[in-house]
């Protein structure tokens, strides 16, 4: 299933079922179409980072940060290039902002550095993609018992070279595995995400809803209860009621049946 997640409001918006990975692609354009996303910031995995997906975001208003990765060899070694460059140079004579922060829990320290650029000038298919406006660069850098791994991130955007934009968009492209901390962080920026069986929600949906364990393979079957479990746990993380976690929640609802009609209708019932 390829899903958009809502990361302000924290729901998932629609899903589309592929047949495969290699299908993916053909999904996105479908969920977009049937998505109302003007004034939003779509994030999308490098299997998203597409032309002709970035031309469709433009056209419904929306604005983009996708992820590149080798999958465009030529492309991503001309940023790649670029920013090594940069970096090497202290970025003289280029164009950029940039924002640090830091962020230490769980016997763990990592630190993230965002750098965005509206010099296009050593992208050679800059004109091919829609609405670019910016190349963005990400260097995370985790330290976990004095043991300290990077890694670097390249995007695309058609936003433009504001860091802590750029920034809200990156960290917040992760929110739905660490949902309740990114979103107090977030700013007023409105983001779509899409995903192709995406960890934390894929977690919350077999452990909590036991999805992975179930045997209905036939027909429709599949993709109509991922719409029932998707749309239940959209009702469980906005019920501003109680103060329980996604499992006490489904408990709770599995034993209170006048709690569970209140929170799928509302102020519908007398």
């Amino acid at each position: 299933m390829v899903s958009a997640w809502a990361r302000n409001n924290g729901v998932v918006l629609a899903q589309e079922k592929v047949a495969g990975k290699s299908n993916e692609i053909k999904a996105i354009p479908k969920l977009l179409k049937i998505l109302e996303i003007a004034g939003c910031i779509v994030t999308i995995d490098a299997m998203g980072c597409q032309k002709k997906i970035a031309k469709k975001i433009l056209k419904q208003k929306a604005d983009y940060v996708l992820a590149l990765k080798k999958n465009h060899k030529t492309l991503y070694k001309n940023v790649e290039s670029f920013f090594e460059e940069c970096s090497k140079n202290s970025f003289e004579n280029v164009s950029y902002e940039s924002h640090t922060e830091t962020e230490k829990g769980h016997g763990r320290t990592e630190t993230r550095q965002y750098y965005i650029t509206n010099d296009l000038t050593q992208i050679e298919t800059k004109e091919e993609w829609a609405g670019l406006k910016s190349i963005g660069m990400t260097i995370s850098e985790r330290e976990i018992k004095g043991v300290v791994t990077t890694q670097v991130r390249y995007h695309l955007c058609s936003i433009e070279p504001n860091a802590l934009k750029y920034a809200d968009a990156v960290r917040g492209h992760w929110a739905i595995e660490n949902s309740a901390e990114l979103v107090e962080k977030s700013t007023n920026f409105q983001f779509v995400r899409f995903f192709y069986q995406v960890q934390r929600l894929h977690w919350i949906l077999d452990v909590v809803f036991h999805e992975d364990s179930q045997r209905n393979r036939k027909d429709n079957s599949p993709e109509n209860m991922a719409i029932i479990r998707h749309t239940a746990l959209n009702l469980m993380k906005n019920d501003p009621s109680v103060n329980l976690s996604m499992r006490q929640m489904k408990k709770k609802l599995e034993w209170d049946h006048d709690y569970a009609m209140s929170l799928i209708f509302g102020d519908i019932l007398p």
